[in-house]
């Protein structure tokens, strides 16, 4: 008897559970749209105005409102919208375009509901009339097809702006998903005395998730006026100016940059070159070179002050319990700096010992930052109003690229801003609008491209130009293949030092170094590493380029630093369909 007692028992657990499933299941699908009810307006000027009042029944679910789908395919151009409940009342709501789609979410994020809830919401639309060789149409998924909640009762109803004989009347009516050619359960109209009727009612019940109802009424001529022609439908031949921009602009910058930009034509040879060219450091080499200074070239500079006497770079390292690190002391050895006869050097120089101590003529490395990167900007203009003043550029190119620069952004921004306008204001295509986008942004690059090679050498810039190329290929050149340099020099410790700082602004310096690893095994008196150990030239490039590495950093470092025609089957303009969230 017990046993059976623990069967009834387990079998009442079991019965228990089933109706909870049961239970929550018919919870999970109470959510339903109890009725929609879609009045429509056709107006004389072509536009329609749609009022949706919808009677949603949440069930006990906990939601915080719905969202309705519309779909703007096409011309179709929704806006004026208002969502109320059935009293008045305003509901908070927000509108997102998507595609094709624009969403009305409705509902607080704050607050939640459940039980039935009624929302009227309200909206215009421009381009929802189809146009015809007899007659005009008016077809519209009212309710849309893409609700995933079934409508027990769908109800629409058309009204067009003045009363038509009922012999003109063109009406139908559709069921069911997108396509469907099932008619509707009522479709008609009421005529009065004249026969003339100006209103049509059309009605559907039970209609699952995913389906909806879609109506059309087509009407004479002329009842409607015809929107007037938009601007591209104006102008169709702006959509080939779209894609000519690029090229337009890639044309007028290249007219610009063969007036103003292109160097002059050198000798048009390449010679190799054995020797620093006369009166230009390194600094002024790269600025010539490449139109630009960096950090590193600064850097390639303070090498450059070392192999002439006037400072010492001395490695320090400082060793912890498990890390180390490495900074760098410049001892200054030259008080006097009247012998430098470059004006951007004695800048350098004054510019790193302006932190030393009173009386001191050391300063680290680690110093300098946060305070050093205030002299870049004097150093370089020092330098290129030294090449100007020497007649090697015209102008200083930092400030040239930099106004291209500003003036390609400021006309990329003004043509996006001034597209962005007419599309609202002359309803572009969206593709068009997104075409135009990217030729736009595409003619700002080019443009930029452009502006990196504004600036122009002179004749003697040009010449400096390749004598230095031709001192590049000599630092560089194998030693198997340097037989082809009859001139060159003897592989001397003052001839590599003398190149070293050249080397490295122009990229070069591991090839030069290799060339003397077996000449170069003594340290130079200018440079000092504590760490001591074996030392050939490519060891020795190896700590410089530790050394750069960390000056690169260090010196620019700052703080903060229906109806027969158009309509035939389900779907029609609107459409689009909604849900709750």
């Amino acid at each position: 008897m017990g046993l059976n007692n623990k069967y009834k028992t387990g079998l009442a657990i079991v019965a228990l559970s089933v109706f909870a499933l049961f239970g929550l299941t018919a919870n999970a699908q109470a959510e339903k749209i109890i009725n929609f009810d879609a009045s429509i307006k056709v107006n004389a000027d072509s536009s329609i105005n749609v009022v949706e009042k919808i009677k949603y029944d949440f069930g006990n679910i906990e939601k915080h409102g719905i969202y309705r789908d519309i779909e703007t395919q096409g011309k179709l151009k929704v806006s004026n919208v208002s969502v109320v409940d059935e009293r008045g009342k305003p509901y908070e709501f927000e509108i997102a375009k998507s595609g094709d789609t624009q969403s009305i979410k409705i509902g607080s994020a704050n607050l939640t509901i459940s039980g039935i809830h009624t929302y009227v919401i309200s909206y215009s639309v421009n381009g929802a009339i189809g146009y015809f060789d007899n007659f005009d149409e008016i077809y519209w998924n009212a309710t849309g097809d893409g609700w995933a909640v079934p409508i027990e009762s769908a109800v629409a109803t058309v009204t067009l702006p003045q009363v038509i004989q009922e012999s003109y009347v063109r009406q139908a009516c559709y069921a069911g998903n997108r396509g469907a050619t099932t008619p509707c359960k009522f479709a008609g109209y009421i005529a009065n005395s004249l026969d003339q009727v100006s209103a049509f009612n059309f009605s559907q019940n039970n209609l699952p998730a995913g389906e909806g109802l879609t109506v059309a009424v087509g009407f004479p001529k002329d009842i409607v006026s015809i929107p007037p022609p938009t601007f591209l439908e104006r102008n169709p031949s702006i959509r080939f100016f779209v894609f000519l921009l690029p090229i337009f602009v890639f044309a007028l910058m290249f007219l610009r940059w063969n007036k103003v930009g292109r160097d002059p034509k050198g000798r048009g040879v390449i010679i190799p070159q054995y020797d620093a060219p006369s009166g230009l450091t390194p600094l002024e080499v790269s600025a010539i070179m490449r139109q630009r200074i960096s950090n590193s070239d600064i850097s390639a500079e303070i090498v450059y002050l070392a192999t002439k006497g006037f400072i010492k770079i001395i490695k320090t390292t400082d060793k912890g319990l498990i890390f180390s690190s490495d900074d760098y002391i410049f001892k200054q050895l030259r008080n006097d700096l009247s012998s430098l006869e470059d004006p951007v050097d004695k800048k350098i120089m004054t510019s790193l010992m302006a932190g030393a101590d009173s009386g001191s003529s050391e300063i680290k490395l680690s110093d300098l930052k946060n305070a050093f990167y205030t002299s870049i900007p004097s150093i370089k203009n020092e330098t290129y109003g030294f090449l100007i003043e020497n007649g090697h550029i015209k102008s200083n190119p930092e400030k040239i690229i930099t106004k291209y620069i500003v003036s390609s952004f400021l006309a990329t921004a003004a043509a996006l801003g001034g597209l962005i306008w007419a599309g609202a204001s002359w309803d572009l295509d969206e593709v068009l609008v997104g075409l135009s986008s990217l030729s736009i942004v595409l003619s700002g690059v080019i443009a930029i491209i452009f502006s990196m090679l504004m600036p122009a050498r002179t004749v003697k810039g040009q010449e400096s130009k390749e004598y230095v190329l031709g001192l590049k290929e000599y630092l560089q050149i194998a030693e198997k293949d340097r037989i082809a340099f009859h001139n060159a020099p003897e592989k001397k410790p003052e001839v590599f030092e003398k190149l070293l700082p050249y080397a490295m602004v122009l990229g070069v310096d591991k090839a030069w170094a290799k060339e003397f690893k077996d000449i170069y095994t003594t340290p130079p008196s200018w440079y000092s590493d504590s760490s001591g150990g074996a030392f050939n030239s490519i060891l020795f490039i190896n700590s410089l380029n530790s050394f750069n590495s960390a000056a690169t950093s260090s010196l620019g470092s700052s703080p903060g630093g229906g109806s027969s025609g158009g309509g035939f089957s389900g779907g029609g303009m609107g459409g689009g369909g909604g849900g709750s969230w």
